[in-house]
């Protein structure tokens, strides 16, 4: 019975990952048109008629606090925005930045 329970968890697990997998690839999917606009550009009209060049750098997304924590690759009660963990949550320490490079990191390490 322990051993079936285990295994119920490993395939929950895999389950959860490849799910989140598939979000993060049809985020890309769907964004490859302003991933595009931001790299090479595109020509706007203002409503006076004039056009000009514009390029769209940034983008914004609104997350629920599980959508964050899945788009940032972390788990459990961290959270996305700061290395600190659900014990040092009200702590006056400040904890470094949760960032793509820390993520890239961690998941390296694995």
């Amino acid at each position: 019975i322990l051993s079936y329970s285990l295994l119920c968890s490993l395939y929950q697990n895999i389950h959860s990952i490849l799910g989140d997998y598939l979000v993060h690839q049809c985020l890309d999917i769907i964004l490859e048109p302003l991933k595009l606009v931001a790299y090479v550009g595109i020509m706007l009209s203002d409503p006076v008629g004039h056009s000009c060049y514009c390029f769209n750098p940034l983008t914004s997304y609104t997350v629920d606090t599980l959508e964050a924590m899945m788009l940032a690759a972390i788990g459990g009660k961290n959270l996305s925005v700061t290395m600190a963990m659900f014990k040092q949550f009200g702590d006056p320490s400040q904890y470094k930045p949760q960032t793509s490079s820390m993520t890239l990191t961690q998941i390296a390490a694995v």
